[in-house]
């Protein structure tokens, strides 16, 4: 066998399994602080293809391909995040910059048994990045009827709530990096 012919197959081998990341792109709307929305001063928002949508959908905890502990492994992470990122503002806090009573929150609400983040969350009053239900709902029919599935894969986005300040923005953000990091792995062709 030919060495040059070996390096040609390994490069076709790796643009194949690189070419699921560029299918499940997202793209994140502006973080730039905005007056327009009076309680979403700093809300951003996220767009995921709707393919990637159904298949998080479609892809079941307890499935086998995906460990039972999936959103509560999610959870407990994100529940430390949000402690260390207070902590490490804790000066802003003291100096009543931000509001005291910061609860933590569990930051991920998923679909159901599904894969699909239905919103993230944060301390604050009711500081969320999250889905339209319509979207979700249709999302479900389509599952079962192959004739939506079409109109299914349109762009979904998460759209912000009540995210008062950078501390909840930048939070929210890395959360819900932190799930489409995981959902990369699980949507790998190594792991279907």
């Amino acid at each position: 066998m030919n060495f040059y012919n070996m390096e040609g197959d390994k490069e076709k081998k790796k643009a194949k399994d690189r070419a699921w990341e560029k299918f499940f792109g997202y793209e994140i709307g502006s973080l730039m602080p905005t007056y327009e929305l009076p309680h979403t001063r700093f809300g951003f928002s996220v767009t995921i293809s709707g393919d990637v949508a159904r298949y998080a959908l479609g892809l079941k905890v307890d499935s086998g391909k995906v460990r039972r502990d999936f959103h509560e492994s999610m959870n407990k992470c994100g529940e430390l995040y949000q402690k260390n990122v207070i902590q490490a503002f804790q000066y802003i806090i003291k100096r009543g910059i931000l509001n005291k009573n910061l609860v933590i929150q569990t930051p991920y609400d998923f679909v159901e048994d599904s894969c699909l983040l239905r919103s993230v969350r944060c301390w604050g009053d009711a500081a969320d990045l999250g889905l339209d239900y319509t979207k979700i709902e249709f999302l479900e029919r389509s599952l079962i009827s192959p004739e939506l599935e079409e109109k299914s894969l349109a762009p979904m986005t998460y759209n912000p709530h009540n995210i008062d300040n950078p501390i909840q923005q930048l939070i929210l953000l890395e959360l819900w990096r932190d799930w489409a990091e995981g959902m990369c792995v699980l949507y790998s062709p190594r792991n279907r």
